[in-house]
């Protein structure tokens, strides 16, 4: 009995707790990847589906594919130039945020951890305000030039004229 006692306070007394934990380098590793792939997600996302919307669009409006939007759904003409625009408009934003993203991510190895965190924070709110003006200027433009049932404004003045002078 007493040497089984004396075993287990040799083993308490040689219990190191950090030789289970993980190295710090590794996990310090697993964080660097993890947050470049969350500060690359977006602008690859925004590429594949600008590229999706310019080179693959749905034939006519649909509520499944494709950038919709009120003013775009309402002809073939309308659906047609607002796949083209916003696959222009995102593929370009896409290109460019990754290119920017790519070159700030190169800059996290030398980072300790919660710098890298902000700059990673700071890139992803920076990737969310520049999506969100991209849709916006996107439905401004479709406002500009299409009404609400897909004809172009233009052609609505147009044949405003034109029944204004029959009238006359």
């Amino acid at each position: 009995m007493d040497g089984l006692i004396e075993q287990l306070i040799e083993l308490v007394n040689n219990f190191d707790p950090s030789a289970y934990l993980p190295q710090i380098d590794s996990i310090m590793g697993w964080v660097e990847t993890f947050l470049r792939i969350c500060v690359m997600a977006a602008p690859v996302i925004m590429l594949v589906f600008g590229l999706s919307y310019l080179l693959l669009p749905a034939k006519e409006a649909n509520h499944q594919a494709g950038y919709r939007f009120y003013f775009g759904m309402g002809s073939v003409d309308a659906w047609r130039f607002t796949q083209k625009i916003a696959g222009i408009a995102w593929s370009a934003l896409g290109l460019i945020l990754g290119v920017i993203m790519f070159l700030q991510c190169g800059a996290f190895r030398e980072m300790d951890a919660m710098e890298m965190a902000n700059k990673a924070a700071v890139c992803i709110l920076w990737q969310i305000g520049l999506m969100a003006l991209c849709c916006i200027t996107i439905n401004v433009v479709l406002i500009i030039r299409y009404d609400r049932k897909g004809r172009l404004r233009s052609e609505n003045r147009r044949i405003r004229k034109e029944k204004k002078l029959s009238k006359q």
